[in-house]
């Protein structure tokens, strides 16, 4: 793969990440508060304080990210090592998720 294609799958998993948690999908992160997983002692959903973090955030929008553009792309295969690709994309991408938001934030200051 290409660093091209890998920086906008990656700029695309935190447009994603930023877009679900400050609620520019309002559907979407409804739809992620309602999930039943379980509250914590706060009474806040999982999928509620998922979508605070840009960590947990980034992770998910990350293997979501690398599987539509596997789908797209016609590279899918059902291998244990596109898995663990999928996996590995997904902690990049929380990582770049979480610096990104972090850099943004210092500006806003």
């Amino acid at each position: 793969m290409e660093l091209t294609t890998l920086s906008l799958l990656l700029l695309a998993s935190y447009g994603l990440a930023f877009g679900v948690m400050n609620e520019k999908v309002p559907f979407l992160a409804q739809l992620l508060r309602a999930i039943p997983l379980g509250k914590d002692e706060e009474g806040a959903t999982i999928g509620a304080r998922m979508l605070v973090c840009p960590y947990c955030t980034g992770f998910h929008t990350g293997w979501i990210t690398w599987l539509v553009w596997a789908f797209a792309s016609q590279t899918f295969d059902a291998t244990p090592a596109f898995a663990a690709g999928t996996v590995l994309f997904g902690f990049a991408s929380s990582a770049v998720s979480y610096t990104l938001d972090t850099i943004i934030q210092w500006f806003e200051r």
